[in-house]
């Protein structure tokens, strides 16, 4: 207890000293409200000029680079321009460090997360609704401002070949994994991008699930929150993530739920939904083996991964047979080998 007071502390102490040198406010109150795989969450209370307001800092992990960190602030700075509800991000852009890490500084949202007022199947069919018309909004937010910024793909299927290209690299590039089953996942995933019905790309929150959707107490306002995943690419990978972590952390039939109702929203049938299925399922298996093999600091996580992942088990396998269903069997030895490591 005693360390973590006296690394608040120096943590604290400069920050105080840029937010002094950036416009002369002093810091009155510093405490930690959150910590998390990615980052950990500050209330930050400062004076100036005898005026008190309240900001929140993201310090990231060690392991986050400094283009993920400020595309997370180019995120915010460009849905705040396009009058969606995101917190107002302030200046200094993240490339000064603290402790050895990044950090962003933004508006505090006072409030609530909508997933904690969500309880019975009827809350759920109103909460999704209202995530669900929030992910409509930012899918059809206009991408041309972001285009100066970033280099965008030209469509949504290059979009998924290049994230593909990526987890490959994760996947065949570290000597620690070998793991030939994942690498046949991938090649289905890849051959079957050429069959997807080709739509419109979107920004993607990518983790765009109620505990992420803000409930201001003052004004009910509804604020998306947590944009470190933030990309271009195919809508239907945020609905499916979204309807996964849904489903699979409240209730299985949730995640259908979370379907139905961005379809409502959208006033259309989302296409190609067993391809999808199967990759956000493969994603979050993927992701947590990796994390368990390759330690969380090398994929810019901090934590104890081990104790993460054992709690995640019985989801994961969940998440599996699901998997299994929306590829017609495929199975993946890697996966279940690392699952039976776990006391079923």
């Amino acid at each position: 207890m005693n360390n973590t007071i006296k690394d608040n502390h120096s943590i604290a102490s400069q920050l105080d000293a840029i937010l002094m040198h950036q416009d002369g406010s002093k810091i009155v109150n510093f405490h930690l409200l959150a910590s998390g795989w990615e980052s950990d969450i500050y209330v930050v209370k400062k004076r100036k000029n005898g005026q008190t307001s309240e900001l929140v800092m993201r310090l990231y992990s060690p392991g986050m680079s400094a283009a993920n960190a400020t595309k997370e602030w180019q995120v915010l700075r460009f849905l705040v321009d396009q009058g969606f509800p995101v917190p107002q991000v302030y200046d200094p852009a993240p490339e000064i460090r603290i402790e050895n890490r990044l950090f962003l500084l933004m508006e505090r949202i006072v409030g609530y997360p909508l997933w904690s007022k969500l309880h019975s199947k009827k809350d759920y069919e109103a909460g999704l609704g209202d995530v669900a018309e929030l992910m409509v909004r930012l899918h059809r937010v206009n991408l041309a401002p972001l285009a100066s910024e970033w280099d965008l793909p030209n469509n949504s299927k290059m979009a998924l070949r290049g994230m593909y290209a990526e987890w490959r690299g994760l996947v065949g590039g570290n000597e620690k994994i070998s793991a030939p089953g994942l690498e046949r996942v991938l090649d289905w995933l890849e051959n079957g991008v050429e069959t997807l019905q080709d739509i419109p790309m979107a920004l993607n929150h990518q983790d765009f699930h109620p505990e992420n959707v803000m409930v201001e107490t003052a004004t009910r306002r509804k604020v998306v929150i947590d944009w470190t995943g933030a990309h271009v690419g195919d809508p239907r990978m945020d609905v499916f993530w979204a309807a996964l972590l849904v489903g699979h952390q409240a209730k299985e039939e949730y995640f259908d739920l979370m379907v139905a109702a961005y379809e409502a929203a959208a006033g259309e049938r989302l296409a190609d939904r067993p391809y999808f299925e199967a990759l956000v399922c493969f994603r979050r298996i993927a992701s947590l083996m990796l994390s368990a093999l390759m330690g969380a600091e090398s994929l810019g996580m901090q934590g104890d991964v081990s104790t993460h992942i054992a709690r995640q088990v019985p989801i994961l396998r969940t998440i599996y047979r699901r998997f299994i269903t929306a590829t017609d069997g495929m199975r993946i030895p890697e996966v279940e080998s690392f699952l039976a490591q776990f006391t079923a």
